[in-house]
This record gives structure tokens, C-alpha cells and sequence, in this order.
């Protein structure tokens, strides 16, 4: 199941080991990582960095408009809402294989493995990551070089996390390669510009060096089509979100 991320050779043995580059992976803790250890990793530790920074900064935020506020204020039914309706899409989950992008706590992947299918959690922040189980695996790695073997997942799954990337087609065209033909991409919690929380929440990204790329409903859908033949786009769906689907051609 596990590929080297830099050549996508599937790595051999409880060694991780990638026979063509001579990659290694390694457990730790409880988890698997599977990155490059290049400069590509070192820009994805450095948002790392700014992320716990950014959270333990006590210096005050701009100050938000009431409708920024009122947007906050319904985060947690919003994620609830999405969940819902992603179930919904997916439909019949037993037994099946799926990998949550950017899943961190895993929250979003206990919904599915919850109704009966085995999830990998992929982040690159470690931190508050659960431990690996029999029918969770959690994994620090990159979005961009996914270290899975081509067509192993019957779904993939992101909230929130796709807008993260500064490149969006080179990340879907790793979501492809790693679904199984018919497979299933769903991505849910990406507003579209204008969103009401975007001023504010910009002004806080640049402070700490974060990346945040914010795209127009327009330029999602582009991205979308040029990896993905099959592509729906869900907007708005819960306070601005949207809900994207793509599918990979069945053989």
C-alpha cells in the first residue's frame, strides 16, 4: 500500500524501504512517516512552525465585523453540515478504503470509519495526530508527493485542507493517481471568495507566514478539470462552503 514519495516505487518490507531510490521510511510513536527529507519537507515544517506559533501567540487579532462573528460562531454546525452531506454523496462505505488529506486529529475520518470503512490519515503537522489502529493509520507526509501505491483508495477525503496549496492541480493529480478506477475525491469546507471571514483571517495568515490561497468558485472548477473528467461542484452549502466531487474513470 505504501510508495516512496519521490519515485512512487511501492516501498518493500517492515523496512519502508524503496528498492529503485533507496528511500526510507520509519514509525514513530505510533506513526508512519513518509516524506521526502528535501527542502520540499522543510517549507511544509516551516508552516508547521508558524501554525504553533500563530496558536500560541497572545497578541490581539484584527477585529472582527459582526458578520464575521456570526460566521465563527457556527464553525462547529457548519463542519456537522458538510460531514452530513459528504456521507451523503459517498453513500455505501462498507468495507471500503479512503484517505483523509489534511485530517489531523482525524475527527472527519472516525465519521467514515465509524460506518464500517478503514481510513489513512495524512498531515504534515504530527501534533494532536492519534496513534495508528487496526482501522486508522496516521501518517506525516506531504499532500504534494503522496507515499501510496497508484489506485489504493476507493475514496479520498479532505475538509478544509485543499486551499492550503498553492498549486491545487498538482495535489488533485496525486488524488487521482491513488484512486481506484471509479474512485471518489470529495472535498468539503472550501468557500469560494468572497467568504466574510476572509479579510480578517488574511490579515492573521500573513502575520505568521502562513499559507492560505483562496480561490474563486471559478478557478476551483478549472483546477478540477483539467485532472478530473467527472467533476460536481456543491455551493453554497452550509455558511458559503462548498462540497467539490470528482471521479476517476471506471476502466
Amino acid at each position: 500500500m505504501f510508495a516512496c514519495p519521490y519515485c512512487f516505487t511501492p516501498l518493500t518490507g517492515v523496512e519502508l524501504r524503496c528498492d529503485k531510490c533507496n528511500y526510507q521510511g520509519w514509525i514513530k510513536d505510533g506513526r508512519y512517516h513518509l516524506h521526502r527529507t528535501d527542502n520540499t519537507w522543510e517549507e511544509c515544517q516551516a508552516q508547521v512552525r508558524a501554525t504553533h506559533k500563530a496558536a500560541m501567540s497572545t497578541q490581539p487579532l484584527p477585529v472582527p465585523t459582526p458578520e464575521e462573528i456570526e460566521c465563527l460562531k457556527h464553525v462547529g454546525d457548519v463542519n456537522q453540515i458538510l460531514i452530513t452531506k459528504s456521507k451523503e454523496l459517498l453513500g455505501d462505505i462498507q468495507g471500503k478504503i479512503f484517505l483523509d488529506l489534511g485530517g489531523h486529529t482525524g475527527w472527519s475520518a472516525n465519521a467514515f470509519v465509524e460506518r464500517g470503512a478503514m481510513g489513512f490519515i495524512l498531515d504534515i503537522d504530527e501534533l494532536g495526530m492519534p496513534k495508528s489502529t487496526k482501522l486508522l493509520v496516521s501518517i506525516v507526509g506531504d499532500g504534494y508527493y503522496l507515499p501510496f501505491i497508484d489506485g489504493y483508495f476507493d475514496f479520498v477525503f479532505d475538509t478544509a485542507s485543499l486551499h492550503h496549496f498553492v498549486d491545487k492541480e498538482k495535489v488533485l493529480t496525486q488524488m487521482k493517481r491513488v484512486l481506484k478506477p471509479g474512485g471518489m475525491y470529495v472535498s468539503q469546507g472550501n468557500p469560494p471568495n468572497p467568504h466574510p471571514t476572509d479579510d480578517a483571517r488574511q490579515v492573521y495568515w500573513d502575520k505568521y507566514g502562513l499559507i492560505e490561497i483562496f480561490a474563486t468558485k471559478e478557478e476551483y472548477e478549472a483546477d478540477f478539470k483539467k485532472v478530473f473528467n467527472n467533476f460536481e461542484f456543491h455551493y453554497p452549502v452550509a455558511n458559503g462552503n462548498s462540497i467539490m466531487v470528482a471521479r476517476k474513470e471506471a476502466v
